[in-house]
């Protein structure tokens, strides 16, 4: 846990925040005399903001490298309405400041090295006269473009990025996929259809048919999970030994949300039928809260809360290395740990429920059901993560928060990965890291709230400084990132997730 030296302290409190604000703090009162402070001490994240910029209207983002053993991300794709963009890094010589606008501010002893810079531009392969619902990179630098109509596969942007396959049968409601090629879309009529994407083209494998129609899906892989057998990965006929980039995982899970349906479907994606078996039907409420409804014709105010429906998913194995993102020190009392494979649900009116996802004797579950209110903003659910194998959530909103494994609770080792302990910490726009250790300052440094539409890991060494304050020695990186409001993009890298925030009020 993190340490603040501000002594003596005189008195200290804990002031009451309003229920959906999830961010600890304290205010004391230290030192003596004409040195005297007031000091508040909070436990959020600061974003550091590299750059903004005026984008009206983007309704979703993501990350793409030219190649997939690329480290570094070489583009943003945004979807607009009946529109696709692309932002591409370009590098710079330090000469042009205005076309860096988009990029890092250099100081003047650094005016000559090369620093990157954001740019529009056209990728060959993709259809940018329509929405996109989803865009990543594949094994074999391959690129997996899902518009409202069609699945497209595009070769190597390096070579020309030449349309491949393309897969087409009536408009796409929702979509999901991974760098392993395992795509789920749907359909109208609550229809669910699963392809494996490669090297051989598209291919369809199963399809099913929910009850209603589908308003989220998620398919994103564990990395670690014990309990399920071996994870399989995905044949590659690149040495992956000259890489830091891992082979993809195939997921074994399929999560679903419905409308009108206050649960969430887990498909099993390991079949050899045309068809997904339902493995496991989570109710997001429980059931007194349901029982209370139909007994109760007086409550309105509930009935209209379990009416709530999933609006989007996260499947994630959760380690500690991301509690301390700049150190990667563990905080599980040094005991290593395969990490928790968890579910997180992201509700219409900003509330989040997690859970864990286990198996015993061959029967999958979930257990420690969690639920907070992050906001009154629906929320999209961002995974995260490091090249050192850190990772946690980002959830969106008016309140964008991330959710990161502080510990794990419970009785016998072997029970003990069914009770994960959550932190979650608000993230806002902070002041410079001089500002806040300045003992100086006569007011708070303003640490403005920011409102998150849609998000976007995104990695480029020519744009963020990741490794700042990642001490001497240490591989560990800070999580950059690429976020939307209504009205604008930023850029920008978040603080160290167990980082404790002091802001000094001097009173002499």
């Amino acid at each position: 846990s993190a340490v603040v030296e501000g002594g003596p302290r005189k008195n200290a409190l804990a002031p009451s925040a309003a229920p959906q604000i999830q961010q600890s703090q304290v205010v004391t009162c230290s030192g003596s005399s004409k040195m005297g402070t007031l000091r508040l001490i909070r436990n959020g994240i600061g974003m550091n903001e590299y750059a903004s910029v005026e984008i009206p209207g983007i309704s979703n983002m993501w990350s793409l490298r030219q190649g997939f053993n690329d480290l570094n991300d070489t583009y943003l794709v945004q979807s607009f309405v009946g529109q696709t963009r692309v932002l591409g890094v370009t590098m710079s010589n330090g000469d042009d400041g205005e076309d860096a606008a988009m990029g890092t501010d250099g100081d003047e002893d650094e005016e000559e090295e090369p620093y990157g810079s954001l740019e529009e531009v056209v990728l060959p392969g993709l259809d940018s006269n329509t929405s996109t619902l989803y865009v990543g990179n594949l094994v074999g630098d391959l690129v997996l473009q899902i518009t409202e109509m069609e699945i497209r596969l595009v070769g190597p942007l390096a070579e020309g990025g030449v349309v491949l396959d393309t897969w087409s049968n009536g408009p796409i409601t929702v979509a999901a996929a991974n760098e392993s090629g395992q795509v789920a879309l749907s359909q109208h009529g609550g229809i669910v259809l699963y392809f494996q994407v490669g090297k051989d083209g598209i291919q369809k494998i199963a399809e099913t048919e929910m009850e209603r129609e589908v308003s989220c899906l998620d398919l994103n892989p564990f990395q670690k999970r014990p309990a399920l057998g071996n994870s399989m990965e995905v044949d590659d006929e690149m040495d992956q030994s000259s890489t830091k980039v891992s082979a993809p995982v195939l997921s074994q899970l399929l999560a679903v949300g419905l409308w009108d349906d206050f649960t969430v479907r887990l498909l099993d994606l390991r079949t050899s039928a045309n068809s997904l078996k339902e493995v496991q039907k989570i109710h997001l409420s429980s059931q007194s809260e349901e029982d209370e409804d139909d007994e109760d014709a007086q409550a309105p105010a509930r009935r209209n809360r379990n009416n709530m429906m999933a609006r989007s998913l996260c499947l994630i194995t959760l380690d500690f290395s991301s509690a301390n993102s700049s150190h990667g020190q563990n905080t599980n009392g040094g005991v290593n740990t395969p990490g928790v494979d968890m579910l997180f649900v992201g509700l219409g009116d900003g509330s989040l429920i997690s859970f864990a996802v286990v198996e015993q004797e061959g029967k999958l579950s979930v257990r420690s059901k969690k639920e907070v209110c992050l906001g009154t903003l629906r929320i999209d659910l961002i995974p995260l993560s490091t090249p050192g194998g850190g990772s946690c959530v980002l959830a969106t909103g008016d309140r964008p928060t991330v959710i990161y494994l502080a510990g794990i609770g419970g009785g016998a080792s072997s029970n003990a990965h069914f009770n994960p302990k959550l932190c979650y910490s608000s993230v806002n726009l902070s002041a410079s890291e001089e500002d806040e250790m300045d003992e100086n300052i006569t007011r708070p440094p303003s640490h403005q709230t920011i409102a998150v539409n849609v998000a976007s890991q995104f990695y480029s060494p020519l744009l963020f400084d990741t490794t700042a304050g990642a001490g001497a020695g240490s591989t560990s990186q800070h999580y950059s990132l690429c976020i939307a409001d209504e009205s604008s993009l930023r850029l920008g890298v978040i603080d160290d997730i167990q980082k404790l925030h002091v802001t000094t009020c001097r009173l002499g």
